[in-house]
């Protein structure tokens, strides 16, 4: 058999063999798309639910916490309500430590009002009720044991940034040097409700 009988008579004599090159499929309309990185049927790609963000669904809602609030890792997760007694297991004008579901709190009363505020100062982390000075709360303020830093028990707001230590005043040099370059910020509060005589928080 002849060279030419061998590749089925596709060439002349004196000439290069060239491979015979087929062409691609045609794409169908189902794979349109799908080499540009589309998807199949040219369709939305899937949204992803686990994306990490400061909001949360509520009652179908979509809510996001006030600016400068300071939510505890457990707000990713949705707010449960906690039992915390009832009102008359809280001495008018006094302020009380409790741990709710793991994390620690204190507890304020002024009349039929409470307030609860995480017992966690902004400053270092430091314990509001624990500390060289010990547990100073009075007039609906708390005070810091350890750098004097001072607090509205329903407000969370700052009133006093690290002005003394434990319990004694210090040179506003100091008081720059102590703070590390930290600016005010609130203590985290918590929505307390009443339900008949008992209180309940929401963590």
């Amino acid at each position: 058999m002849g060279l030419a009988e061998a590749v089925g008579g596709q060439h002349e004599l004196g000439k290069p063999l060239v491979a015979q090159q087929s062409e691609p499929p045609a794409a169908g309309p189902q794979h349109a798309g799908v080499e540009r990185g589309e998807p199949c049927g040219g369709g939305e790609p899937p949204l992803t639910p686990d994306v990490a963000d400061e909001s949360t669904l509520t009652d179908g809602r979509l809510t996001q916490p006030e600016h400068g609030s300071h939510p505890s890792p457990r707000y990713r997760q949705g707010m449960a309500r906690h039992s915390i007694g009832s009102l008359d297991d809280y001495p008018d004008g006094a302020a009380v430590t409790r741990e709710v579901d793991g994390l620690g709190v204190v507890v304020w009363r002024e009349g039929d009002e409470v307030c609860v505020v995480r017992n966690h100062c902004p400053h270092l982390g430091l314990s509001l009720t624990k500390g060289p000075a010990g547990m100073h709360a009075e007039d609906g303020a708390i005070t810091c044991p350890w750098h004097s830093s001072r607090f509205d028990l329903c407000t969370g707001e700052n009133l006093d940034w690290v002005v003394g230590f434990a319990g004694r005043g210090m040179p506003k040099w100091s008081q720059k040097l102590v703070a590390m370059g930290r600016k005010p910020s609130p203590l985290t509060t918590y929505t307390v409700t009443r339900d008949g005589e008992e209180l309940f928080v929401q963590l």
